[in-house]
C-alpha cells in the first residue's frame, strides 16, 4: 500500500505525459502488481482477524462494503475531482486516498500468524 501510494501520482503523470499504448499497459502492469500483491494477502489476513463463527460472513461483508465504497463511487468521484480541481491527474488524488485509508486501517491491526485459527 505504501508503494502504491507514493508512487500512485508519477504513473499517472507518465501517463498522461505520454498516451501511448506501451506506456498504459507498463502503468497498468504498475497498478495491477500492486493491487495483486494486496489481494495475495488479504484473505489470509483477515481470516487471521475474524473468528470461525463469523468469518464467511465478516469476509464477504468488508470487501462489499469496501468495493461498493471505492469501486462504485469511483467514476463519480473521480469526475467531479477532474472537474473540480480542473487536474487530469486527479485520479490519482483517489488512489492515493483509498490507500492512506487502507493504511491508517491495517497499521493499528496485530498479526496473528503465529496463534491458532479458532
Amino acid at each position: 500500500m505504501m508503494t502504491a501510494l507514493v508512487t500512485a501520482y508519477p504513473i499517472f503523470a507518465v501517463l498522461t505525459a505520454h498516451p501511448t499504448l506501451l506506456v498504459l499497459v507498463v502503468c497498468q502492469a504498475l497498478l495491477m502488481t500492486y493491487l495483486g500483491i494486496f489481494h495475495g494477502c488479504y484473505l489470509a489476513f483477515i481470516s487471521e482477524l475474524l473468528p470461525l463463527s463469523v468469518r464467511s460472513t465478516g469476509i464477504s461483508v468488508s470487501y462489499k462494503v469496501m468495493v461498493v465504497i471505492f469501486g462504485g463511487f469511483a467514476s463519480a468521484i473521480v469526475s467531479w475531482l477532474t472537474m473540480t480541481t480542473s487536474d487530469a491527474l486527479s485520479i490519482c488524488y483517489y488512489v492515493m486516498f483509498g490507500c492512506a485509508v487502507a493504511l491508517v486501517t491495517i497499521i493499528p491491526l496485530r498479526d496473528r500468524y503465529s496463534e491458532a485459527l479458532r
